[in-house]
């Protein structure tokens, strides 16, 4: 059974329960009989894709190995034959799991292959007739002959490759002093299939995919700003995609799977990582205040400040929907951005340190008291590592006596083991609570 389909089974049970057709009990059976049975499949499946996967980069590996050890010794039509017998023979395994529908396993094994395989032919052949060219339009005829293969064969395998070759491409022709703008052009199918792909992420919709497409995108973009404006935009544009990373890919149900949010975690990581960074000493005054957001030259740069602005509109509309429908948590994370950009507007250099404390010190108490209230032990010491992160970085930069450190270690170590143990016994407290029945 798909996700759908047992969220469909679960509210179809609770309604029969409050009918007095089933019993609590038998309810609580039928569901987990059937979640477990879509996890087992779906366990089963994930295993064959990684598996296809592999196996077809070992063996495009090894015909590499085999090919290029006698490379040298082969005439030029052989080398040419020879560069396209790999592409002819992904072109059948691709034929075979699309016309005989041998399961996800094959299609993606075989994606995989053919994408190398049109790689190696493109290479191989160009250095058999020495055609010359450079690193990016080598990669950027591959990834626009990737585009078929996508869509296609639609393998997700072959769209992350196409994601990283496509962001590898733009960072070339970036280094080349010349504006990657084409990158953005490319990466529209990009956008379109993950689009379409995006109601499938929490029910293990293949989650790296959008894990390389949200580490590729903010280096698209930094590398299709103008250096002049990157260094007064630089820290507001990080801080801003990560906040629209955790609010758009916020979780349906409460209790959800940690790798199946990976634009989320992706998200939180950084939104973190900088709050810690700017509680330390000098750091706001060094990297925000000296980065001081000033719309002064925007004429300079129309189509820098576009994608600036762009972000915070999308930032602006996914806040408002978050309070919209009471995602606090997640808004609270958004919040270090908004803040962020409101010092660096006002250009506040005395304050900005202080209410990064009270900012970071609120973000732990915050993921506690979530965590609590929804009985979920790894949030409730989530938010206890980052209040120890949070006591920690200000013990490592203050002159505070060891003494007191390590009696304050002390204190946070039971506060981690008296919060786990409440949190087991309000647990099973709420589990054994009676359910009322409704008899007919």
């Amino acid at each position: 059974m798909t996700g759908r389909n047992i969220k469909w089974l679960k509210e179809e049970l609770a309604a029969w329960q409050t009918d007095g057709l089933v019993t609590a009990e038998t309810a609580a059976k039928i569901a987990a009989r059937y979640s477990a049975d879509n996890e087992q499949t779906r366990s089963r499946s994930l295993l064959l894709i990684v598996f296809g996967i592999i196996g077809a980069l070992f063996i495009g590996g090894g015909v590499i190995l085999l090919i290029g050890h006698n490379w040298s010794e082969l005439g030029r039509p052989v080398r040419a034959v020879l560069a396209l017998v790999p592409m002819l023979a992904g072109h059948y395994v691709c034929w075979q799991a699309l016309s005989k529908a041998r399961g996800t396993g094959w299609r993606e094994g075989g994606a995989t292959f053919l994408a190398l395989a049109v790689g190696a032919a493109i290479a191989l052949v160009g250095q058999t007739y020495n055609l010359g060219g450079t690193v990016s339009a080598f990669l950027l005829a591959w990834m626009v002959l990737l585009l078929p293969v996508i869509f296609i064969m639609d393998s997700r395998a072959v769209l992350a490759l196409y994601v990283i070759g496509v962001t590898g491409w733009g960072v070339n022709v970036r280094v080349a002093e010349q504006n990657p703008y084409w990158a953005w052009l490319l990466l529209v199918p990009v956008a379109l299939q993950l689009w379409r792909l995006w109601p499938e992420r929490q029910r293990g919709g293949h989650p790296f995919v959008y894990a390389v497409f949200g580490i590729c995108l903010p280096i698209c973009i930094v590398i299709s700003l103008q250096e002049r404006f990157l260094e007064h935009t630089a820290v507001y544009i990080i801080a801003i995609l990560g906040a629209i990373y955790v609010l758009i890919d916020r979780a349906e149900d409460e209790v959800i799977s940690f790798w199946r949010q990976p634009i989320n975690r992706l998200g939180t990581l950084t939104l973190v990582m900088m709050a810690l960074a700017m509680t330390l000493p000098h750091v706001w005054h060094e990297v925000g205040h000296s980065s001081v957001l000033s719309f002064s030259g925007a004429a300079d740069w129309p189509l820098d400040a576009s994608i600036f602005i762009t972000l915070i509109i999308i930032l602006a509309v996914l806040l408002a929907r978050s309070f919209r429908i009471g995602a606090w948590l997640e808004v609270y994370y958004a919040a270090f951005a908004i803040l962020l950009v409101v010092l660096g507007l006002l250009d506040e250099d005395g304050i900005g340190a202080l209410l990064f404390h009270g900012y970071f010190f609120g973000l732990g108490l915050f993921i506690i008291l979530t965590g609590w209230r929804r009985l979920q032990v790894g949030r409730v010491n989530a938010g206890m590592l980052v209040m120890a992160i949070w006591i920690g970085s200000i013990f490592f930069n203050t002159h505070m006596e060891f003494m007191l450190r390590g009696i304050l270690f002390i204190l946070l170590g039971c506060g981690f083991l008296t919060a786990n143990v409440l949190l087991a016994k309000r647990r099973k407290t709420v589990r054994a609570a009676p359910v009322t029945e409704v008899t007919p």
